[in-house]
Formats: structure tokens, sequence, C-alpha cells
């Protein structure tokens, strides 16, 4: 086996649901997804195994167009299924609406099967060399209207894997992650023989050979990657990274406990395509090659800590972007970092005309929410000043309800109908 990375990333578990047709039903108390999955080349082999302790008469969820189901049963009971719908999940990724009925009472159904993935969508990857599998590929059932209470996933044959964020069975030869305490949104893996243990041992897994694979490690975050050219910016991240911090964690944002961050670089699989942050993972296509884009995407992606909570999935996603690109501008503000600040800004104004209103009438998700929201923001600075976008974006992350509205009110009440009323109109325009 070559040396090989594989980053993973599942739905939040709050988003995972299920249906009965002709019932309004109560939430389930305990409801759980088991993933069991292997790698064939460039192919993935899973069986995925959902139950829950309330019956239903039928269900359906959505899969990767490109995944071929091999087989589903209830509790060994044969159910019929059919493909109800193709769409694009979240405008990025061809997928299917599968409808699972049973003449039997479904309470726990088991999935199986496989296919390939690669290019499907601008998170995943599937080569000899590099394997990335995330939450925006569908690559395991997703969609069901209730809460999942217990998920996680298990990656079989796994001698040769380091699984960052999971735990290595050897009597079983799997790689257990997630569970009880820790959902597993994200998965990272390494071929164990190529990594280098120094300095890095979250997990118990020690001394490992370097290899292909570098690893930089402090007491802020530990940073993988096979390019070489990642290297320089890779040991250069530690100061900007605690800089970041020291700024976001106590001054500009409350203050809280931040676990070690595990940067995953899958370059030179991927060049383009940015990041994202979840639970203790950044996953990245590289760390730039000049300082403005180390510091902004380190930043951004950090930021993601605090400024999050609004329905990913809708025009609402524009409060979790532009807030953490202000984030962003605010730290940069506070460095005197023009040409970071001004860098950032000329690019939004470039984007920002070309791209639809904000608040869209089907409330989709609409392209350039974070463009459109980082420019509206800017006008408002530049005629109230810094201390009010401050409290907007300080405001957004002491919501207990992250929306617009929740929002637009916060906004009345702690600084004004004025500014209240450039955001209405700035969200339609």
């Amino acid at each position: 086996m070559k040396n090989c990375i594989i980053v993973i990333v599942l739905i939040s578990s709050s988003l995972l649901a299920c249906t009965i047709k002709g019932e309004n039903m109560n939430i389930p108390e305990k409801n759980e997804l088991s993933v069991r999955l292997n790698f064939a080349g460039n192919e993935i082999m899973v069986n995925a195994r959902l139950s829950f302790n309330k019956p239903l008469k039928e269900l359906t969820f959505i899969l990767n167009n490109s995944l071929i189901i091999d087989k589903i049963e209830n509790n060994d009971y044969p159910v019929k299924w059919k493909k109800i719908d193709e769409f694009d999940f979240l405008s990025m990724v061809n997928s299917q609406r599968i409808k699972v009925t049973c003449k039997y009472p479904i309470t726990e159904l088991n999935l199986t099967y496989h296919g390939s993935i690669a290019g499907t969508s601008y998170y995943n990857v599937l080569t000899e060399a590099i394997k990335a599998l995330s939450f925006y590929s569908v690559w395991f059932p997703q969609e069901f209207p209730f809460e999942i209470n217990h998920d996680e996933v298990f990656i079989e044959n796994g001698e040769d894997l380091f699984v960052v964020k999971g735990t290595f069975d050897e009597k079983n030869n799997t790689w257990h992650y997630g569970g009880e305490e820790f959902h597993p949104f994200n998965l990272a893996l390494y071929e164990k023989n190529v990594i280098n243990g120094d300095g890095f041992d979250p997990f118990n897994i020690i001394a490992y050979k370097k290899s292909a694979l570098k690893t930089v490690s402090n007491d802020y975050f530990n940073v993988f990657y096979v390019d070489n050219s990642i290297e320089k910016y890779a040991q250069k991240a530690e100061e900007v990274y605690r800089n970041i911090v020291k700024f976001f964690n106590g001054s500009l944002f409350g203050k809280k406990e931040l676990p070690i961050l595990d940067i995953a670089c899958v370059s030179p699989a991927l060049k383009t395509g940015g990041g994202y942050q979840r639970k203790g993972l950044m996953f990245a296509t590289d760390l730039g090659n000049d300082d403005l884009y180390l510091t902004w995407f380190l930043s951004h992606e950090t930021a993601h800590n605090w400024c999050g909570g609004a329905s990913v999935f809708t025009w609402e996603d524009w409060l979790n972007e532009t807030t953490a690109e202000w984030a962003v501008l605010l730290y940069a503000l506070n460095e005197n970092n023009d040409a970071l600040f001004q860098s950032i800004i000329d690019g939004k104004i470039k984007k920002a005309g070309n791209y639809p209103p904000i608040k869209t009438k089907d409330g989709s998700r609409p392209e350039g929410v974070h463009d459109k929201g980082t420019i509206l923001f800017y006008e408002i600075y530049k005629k109230h000043g810094k201390d009010v976008v401050t409290k907007m974006v300080r405001g957004f992350t002491d919501l207990e309800t992250k929306d617009t509205e929740h929002f637009i009110k916060m906004v009345e009440q702690e600084i004004g109908q004025e500014v209240a009323n450039e955001i209405k109109k700035g969200i339609e325009s």
C-alpha cells in the first residue's frame, strides 16, 4: 500500500432524520447510526446500520448518486426501495433520494453499498496516495428527519493506517471514530509507517517511521502533509496561530478551551478549494504560498469556533461566514495589518457584485454568501466604525437562536434601528 492520507467528514447528527408516512411522531429517545468502511482501490465499500426505538412504516435518505446499493434489510426482513429523486446536494454533488418500505415495522435498517465518488465534490479524493471523504460528498446516508443520538465509524483493515481523532483496536484491526461523547464529523487517516511520531501522541500511538508524510507539532496544533512545499508555512504557522488565538479567545470573543488542532493538508491531490474547520480538525488543501493567505486561512477557520450555529444549508449561512470573515478583518485591524485587510476587502468587492442577493425566496443557500455579507458589513464599518461591527460580530456569537431574524433584533436592541435597517436592505439587494 502506498503512502495514504484520508480525511472524512460526517454530517452533524442533529441533521440526520427519518419520516413516518401519515404520522406526526415524537422524536425517539435513542437512534443510532453505525458505519463500517473499507477502501478498495478508488472505491469504497460501506455497511451502514441505522437503528431506532420507535418502529417506522417507511423512511427516506439521500446518498451520492454514483454509489450503488447492493442490499437493504430490516432486521433480516427484505424491504423494497426505489430512487424517488435526483438533485444536487448543496448545489455541489449529484445525489439520489431513496425511499424504503417494508411490510414489517422497520426498527433496524442495514444498508450495503459500494462505488467510487472520486471527483464528486471539492473535498473528496480517492487516489492511491490520498483519499478524502467528506460530508459534502454524501458518501454515507443522510437527511433522516430525527436526531441521531449515537453515531460512529469503523475503518476496517486498518493496520497500515493512522486515524486522527480515532482509536485503533489492534485485536480487530479496526479504527474506531465517534461514540457517546464525540460524533464522527471528521476523520483523518494516514498510513502508519510514514508517520513521524516525534512530539505527537494524542492517541497513545508513538514511534512511527519518518517517510513521505511529515508532521509539524507544537502546543497548539499538529500539521500533517506529504507535499514538501508546505513545510515552510507549516513551521511558520505556529506563531501566526498563537497570535490569532490570543486575539480571538477572550478578547474579541468569550474565552473557551480550544482543543489541540489537527491540520490535515491534502496537497498535491487537491490544490484548490480552501478548507473547513470541525471540532479540532482543520482540513486544508495546503497552507498557501504567502503570509497573507496563511494568516487569512488560519484565522477564518479558527473563527468558526465561535462563528457558527446558523443553518449551513440555507441563505442563513451568510451569518456564519460573514462574522468569521469579519473576525479576520478585526484581527487585521488590531494588528495594524493593512495589507491583509485590504487584500480581503478588494477580493470581496471584485466578486460580490456578480452574486445574487443573500436572502433567497426559496430559502436556499445562494452562491457568494461569503462575499456579499462581508461587503454589507464593510459598508456599515465605513459609515459607523469598527466598534459597531465588533458588536455585530460578537453579538451574533452570543445569540441563543442563530438566524437573521434574531440577529436583526439583537442589532436593533444593542446598536440601533438605523444599522438594523441597513442589514435588512443589504440582504435583499
